[in-house]
């Protein structure tokens, strides 16, 4: 009699906060995969919906965890916690997987063992007419990707499958973060690491008037994640290692374009006082930084004008 080959155990962490009228098509995407040996666990995070009811009609099917509303980076964590399988998938509770997602991610990583993570392409769709959008990312890449993510999106959370291993040796997700918490765990993994991408669209990414991602509050983000990179990792200091600068100038003034076009004009000067005390320079945030020194009425002026300009030139 030949030896039953078992598959390895995939763990599914679902965060949710307040998505019940979501969630069941997520659950759906889940059960629905052509791979069987899944755990799924589902972190409420303080949701005050019907969460905990619409969960208890999967109760078989699924581990329910619940916490105090602690943030997505603590219910990914406490997901992580408990979770038994070789390999960890996230999903976000208003996202959606394609039923082959698993299958090939799995293939993929037991052919690459050097690999730390797979991600593979997602497709925006609008949660209002089903339209589908954009797909992220546009060009896959594989390999030693560090450099290119401190400065591209590359990575949907929601596509990802990784190793527990090293996904507990990094530590996961940094609670202290509101934002880009999930960059910030690519970096740690990716400074090590190697990973694959598939080029292939294997998720469905909803947009709604919630999405946390979409917002402009990336105070607590972009800089936030790339300090910890560098005390995590000292021989990325800026000073000393170009492409961490260059991600330092890239999303700082993206912040201040940010901050200085929805009018916040004292959170652009302050992330350009951080960068400039970093030794950080560019002419573009030396002109951003010197515009809000003006009486607001003149500042508020010059960026209408900039505005028209920019308005004329994108239909020239």
């Amino acid at each position: 009699m030949s030896a039953i080959i078992m598959e390895p155990l995939v763990s599914v962490v679902i965060p949710t906060h307040n998505a019940a009228q979501y969630l069941g098509e997520a659950l759906e995407s889940v059960f629905s995969q052509s791979y069987g040996n899944l755990e799924i666990l589902v972190v409420d995070d303080g949701s005050t919906d019907g969460t905990a009811a619409l969960l208890g009609s999967f109760a078989s099917r699924l581990t329910y965890l619940s916490q105090e509303k602690s943030g997505p980076s603590k219910a990914r964590n406490t997901g992580i916690t408990n979770a038994r399988g070789e390999y960890v998938a996230f999903l976000d509770a208003d996202d959606i997987w394609l039923s082959n997602k698993i299958e090939k991610q799995v293939e993929i990583l037991q052919k690459n063992p050097d690999a730390a993570f797979v991600y593979a392409q997602s497709q925006d769709f609008d949660d209002q007419t089903d339209r589908e959008t954009t797909v992220h990312p546009e060009n896959v890449c594989s390999g030693n990707l560090f450099e290119m993510l401190l400065v591209r999106p590359l990575v949907t959370l929601s596509s990802v499958v990784m190793k527990s291993s090293i996904l507990l040796d990094v530590g996961g997700f940094d609670e202290a973060l509101a934002t880009a918490e999930d960059t910030h765990l690519y970096l740690k993994i990716a400074r090590n690491y190697k990973i694959i991408g598939i080029p292939e669209i294997l998720v469905r990414k909803r947009k709604h008037k919630k999405n946390l991602s979409d917002r402009i509050d990336v105070e607590i983000g972009s800089l936030a994640c790339l300090d910890r990179i560098v005390r995590t990792f000292p021989d990325t200091e800026p000073g000393k290692y170009l492409p961490m600068r260059n991600a330092y100038l890239i999303k700082g003034k993206a912040m201040m374009l940010d901050y200085f076009y929805s009018g916040a004009y004292a959170k652009c000067r302050m992330t350009a006082r951080k960068l400039f005390r970093m030794r950080l320079f560019s002419p573009e945030l030396i002109g951003y930084f010197v515009l809000t020194l003006f009486p607001p009425l003149i500042v508020t002026s010059v960026r209408s004008f900039n505005r028209l300009i920019y308005k004329a030139l994108s239909h020239w």
